[in-house]
């Protein structure tokens, strides 16, 4: 069961009710921080689990012809940043390009839906996040997408380390299981999908030095 969501009728506000504490706990840990690239705060009810924030009119990534992905590892970069307890960041967790929305007035990318963030190592989220698109992509799109959203983390490449390689294949198992459980298709192009993964592993510190 999804969160219960509700725009108001001018479109300059939406309400979220968490299916849980925690779930609200997570929201509302980052809205507290007032990013300029998610949603602003406008109020929150402890009793109900209820977070109202601004309405953002956009399009998510599925939707999106052009993505400047070098933006988004920025964006990816300062989020990392905004939050951090040892080698520990403040990470998304749920990096489904559904949650992430690009508003065509402002020109902007928007963070949205924090129910599973919490603290992580920072590669967690720029794994999964290209691990969509490595599931649908033609291995050449893959490495374009790769490499300029690596490109775009390059600044914040202090918080990684890489002996963390060694959980990679734990986050691929972890998101296969997520397709799973979720009903969703697998991927695209069972062959497409090894050679992406592979670059990965080849080659994603490589591309952040």
């Amino acid at each position: 069961m999804k969160s219960e969501l509700t725009v108001s009728p001018d479109k300059k506000s939406i309400v979220k009710k968490c299916r849980c504490r925690k779930e609200f706990e997570n929201e509302l840990r980052v809205y507290r921080l007032n990013l300029d690239f998610t949603p602003r705060l406008l109020s929150h009810n402890e009793e109900t689990l209820e977070i109202e924030m601004s309405y953002i009119d956009g399009a998510h990534l599925w939707g999106v012809n052009s993505i400047d992905f070098i933006a988004l590892g920025d964006l990816f970069g300062k989020f990392h940043s905004s939050y951090k307890e040892g080698e520990m960041v403040l990470s998304h967790r749920d990096t489904n390009p559904r949650n992430y929305l690009y508003d065509i007035s402002s020109k902007k990318y928007y963070f949205i839906d924090f129910a599973e963030s919490g603290l992580s190592f920072p590669e967690n989220d720029l794994v999964c996040f290209l691990l969509f698109w490595g599931a649908n992509c033609h291995p050449s799109e893959f490495d374009h997408i790769m490499v300029g959203f690596l490109r775009g983390y390059h600044n914040y490449i202090e918080m990684l380390d890489k002996n963390r390689i060694s959980l990679f294949r734990e986050w691929f198992d972890d998101f296969d299981e997520r397709r799973r459980v979720y009903g969703k298709t697998p991927c695209l192009n069972q062959d497409w999908q090894e050679r992406n993964r592979a670059k990965l592993l080849d080659e994603f510190y490589q591309l952040l030095r």
